[in-house]
């Protein structure tokens, strides 16, 4: 194998097979200090759930923002609309404007 950490050991017969597995189910190979490592194993494991969850609700959160935002993005104006706007409004102050002296004579002011 090409991994460092692993170590091939060839089995040559069914009996190999059968003490590996006894071993294996003895509960043999578990080194100093195993009941300590799964304990800070499991410590660990709760943080990660607990992380997860805080997770999680935030993001409930954050996609309920989104979906607000979505909708409050779909109500503003296009910029079609906002340059018709100026466009209409620029030609009506241009029409006021070149017609002032008309419109003044109507209303009766000099």
């Amino acid at each position: 194998m090409s991994d460092s950490n692993v170590v091939d050991f060839p089995l040559d017969s069914r009996q190999d097979l059968e003490t590996v597995g006894k071993a294996v189910s003895a509960g043999s190979g578990g080194g100093s200090g195993m009941e300590q490592r799964i304990v800070r194993l499991e410590a660990h494991v709760e943080h990660i759930q607990s992380d997860v969850t805080d997770l999680r609700s935030d993001m409930k959160d954050v996609r309920d923002r989104m979906a607000r935002l979505e909708e409050r993005v779909a109500t503003l104006p296009t910029k079609g609309f906002i340059v018709t706007a100026l466009l209409v409004s620029l030609a009506v102050i241009t029409g006021l404007l070149g017609y002032q002296s008309q419109i003044a004579a109507v209303l009766g002011a000099s």
